[in-house]
């Protein structure tokens, strides 16, 4: 039984020491040894060992570049014997023309013998009618600092063709931003009798400075495919091809240009609306929109114009945003501007126009984008004017009285010596009780804003700003009745109420810039309209005023 195995694995044992004492020695071909310089080629190293040391391909990298490689083994039995071999295949192209010698490649202690490549210049017409083709096209090769500059690129593919590459961007010199615009657009077209895949790309290009602008050029490859094989076989010929370098001279802002914010733009305007209650009373809100719109300028570079209102006014601006669209027609973006406006009492307010310059890239001109100017007219709060007919019957003029005769004068004198002294008595008979006043007899009476006031109060608890303007508002038209709005509350404010009043109307109509404090408004309304704060506050006043005001008589 061991006999047997014995005899059996001994021949095992000696193809075993066969394979592995093999030779390694490298074998190198190319498929083509006269090519163009935008065409790749194919070598092959092999080894008849499966045991070969990983070679080192650097040394192809001077001269060549490497488009792809792959490795492969091979074992076969023949006649009791196993022999195997490895290969390993690269994909080439020169980097450029002329007689190239392909060095050699160690592999361990081995090493490839060396070859020569002859790599052929482009043709100045190849370009017309090859199976690869790439046009550039550059928008304008003197642009302005911050100006649009569009590049095109235009990708000819042989419709049998495949593993297309387009290289990156690349720019030297100033400071510049490029993105892509939009999505990549696709259609076929024929040049000399050859149907091409066209693919259409494009880029903004952004400088940012003022100097010279160096575009690299694009490198596009694909595989031209055999067309007498089958398209799944994959076979065929790496082809690139490149674009011409650019050169693009950025001339800075023109010296006439007046503005503060530089606007380089094939297209700007303007567009305002306006939305106001008819009619408009003191204390109303007004919404006005503006909105800046152009083409050939990211959002960011957009300014937030700078407006001059007119005193009374109150603005409470919401945070601006912007939109941005990038596609083969360049870059178009808008600012919009949303504020509040609020008339503190009536009478006409202007919106000043509105003109901002800008530098027209198409026609290299100076031009305006302008708004007209706007009147505001405000009336006054309703009911407000009613009071003007009341003063003036304060100030109109009274007949004389004429002056009481001796006997009258008795007589009243009499009487208040009797009210005098009734006083006393009363005063006695209450053992020092303090007497009701008017004021406190007034008190008792009902509040007619006493339900809008609990209101106030519970949307200040609440924190709710909106049910709180309704409070006041209905709180303010019980305490003056035939006003509305907050202008007869504004007349009576004081100064400290005035800001809460203020901060109140900018969480409101401007952007809220955290939650607000209800309970300090309903602090200081109660502070300065409740009844016993307001009969501490004038009780004095009060005590000191005349029992009688005569009117003036002719006589003095």
């Amino acid at each position: 039984m061991v006999g047997a195995m014995v005899r059996l694995a001994l021949p095992a044992l000696v193809l075993v020491l066969a394979w592995s004492n093999a030779g390694a020695a490298v074998d190198v071909r190319v498929n083509r040894t006269e090519l163009s310089v935008d065409e790749s080629f194919t070598v092959v190293y092999e080894t008849d060992s499966n045991r070969a040391a990983d070679p080192d391909f650097s040394v192809l990298e001077d001269a060549f570049e490497i488009l792809s490689s792959r490795r492969r083994s091979n074992y076969s039995l023949v006649n009791g014997r196993m022999t195997g071999s490895t290969a390993w295949e690269l994909e080439l192209i020169a980097r450029e023309a002329g007689t190239i010698e392909l060095p050699p490649v160690r592999f361990g202690n081995e090493s490839s013998q060396s070859l020569t490549i002859t790599v052929n210049a482009k043709q100045p017409d190849a370009d017309s009618d090859g199976p690869l083709l790439l046009e550039l096209e550059v928008s304008d090769l003197s642009p302005y600092v911050q100006g649009e500059v569009i590049c095109t690129l235009r990708m000819y593919f042989d419709i049998a063709s495949s593993e297309r590459r387009l290289s990156e961007p690349e720019m030297q010199g100033i400071d510049a931003v490029i993105k892509r615009l939009g999505d990549d657009r696709s259609y076929f077209a024929t040049r000399s009798q050859r149907r091409y895949e066209v693919i259409e790309r494009r880029y903004g290009i952004y400088p940012q400075a003022s100097g010279t602008l160096d575009l690299a050029p694009f490198s596009l490859q694909a595989r031209i495919l055999d067309r007498q094989r089958s398209f799944l076989a994959r076979t065929g010929t790496m082809h690139r091809v490149q674009s011409a370098p650019v050169v693009i001279e950025v001339k800075p802002i023109p010296p006439e240009f007046p503005g503060t914010v530089w606007l380089p733009a094939r297209a700007l305007d303007l567009e305002q609306r306006v939305d106001a209650p008819t009619p408009l009373h003191a204390g109303e809100p007004v919404g006005l929109n503006l909105e800046i719109r152009a083409e050939g300028l990211n959002a960011s570079q957009l300014p937030d114009p700078e407006i001059a209102w007119p005193p009374g006014l109150r603005i409470y601006p919401e945070a601006p945003t912007s939109d941005e669209v990038s596609d083969i027609q360049g870059t178009r973006s808008v600012r919009r501007l949303s504020m509040a406006l609020i008339a503190g009492e009536g009478g006409t307010f202007k919106i000043p126009a509105l003109r901002i310059p800008w530098w027209n890239t198409t026609t290299d001109k100076l031009e305006y984008a302008e708004l007209p100017a706007r009147t505001l007219t405000v009336m006054p709060p309703p009911g407000a004017t009613a009071i003007a007919p009341a003063a003036e019957a304060e100030s109109a003029p009274v007949d004389p009285i004429e002056t009481p005769s001796p006997l009258w004068r008795n007589i009243s004198l009499f009487l208040g010596f009797g009210w005098l002294a009734t006083l006393l008595l009363w005063r006695r008979r209450a053992s020092g009780a303090e007497p009701r006043t008017g004021a406190t007899r007034s008190a008792r009476k009902p509040d007619p804003g006493a339900a809008s006031l609990r209101s106030l109060e519970q949307a200040c608890r609440a924190a709710d700003p909106a049910a709180a303007r309704a409070a006041l508002i209905a709180w303010s038209h019980a305490r003056w009745p035939g006003q509305q709005g907050l202008g007869a509350l504004r007349d009576n404010a004081d100064d400290v109420l005035k800001e809460e009043l203020d901060a109140l109307d900018r969480n409101l109509y401007a952007t809220p810039g955290g939650e607000w404090e209800g309970s300090r408004l309903y602090s200081q309304v109660q502070q300065q309209f409740s009844t016993p704060a307001r009969q501490h506050r004038h009780r004095r006043g009060a005590e000191l005023a005349p029992l009688h005001r005569l009117p003036k008589t002719r006589h003095g």
